[in-house]
């Protein structure tokens, strides 16, 4: 896996949002840093997803914590299994 910055193409949160992968001395991680679209290119990530509080080494494990984190900003919860899908498949439009 390249490293990143990755695009998350979740509808709403598509814009600014990015994912990777790091090295660290305790071993390799993802990372996730989400701002909704309506925030701007500027403003502070609305959801931080990194060590300590996180130290996640696959894409499922990454999705599951997404998916838990946007619940406040969702009006339904987003299955992982569709979070992990916004995170490694593009939309037709970037195809």
């Amino acid at each position: 896996m390249r490293g990143g910055p990755h695009p998350f193409w979740l509808p709403g949160w598509e814009k600014y949002s990015t994912w990777g992968y790091e090295q660290s001395v305790d071993g390799p991680f993802l990372y996730a840093q989400l701002i909704p679209n309506q925030d701007g290119p500027d403003a502070e990530s609305r959801i931080w997803i990194t060590p300590p509080g996180h130290v996640i080494r696959t894409v499922d494990e990454l999705a599951e914590v997404i998916a838990m984190a946007l619940a406040p900003y969702q009006p339904v919860l987003v299955p992982a299994s569709l979070i992990r899908t916004w995170l490694t498949t593009p939309p037709l439009s970037y195809r």
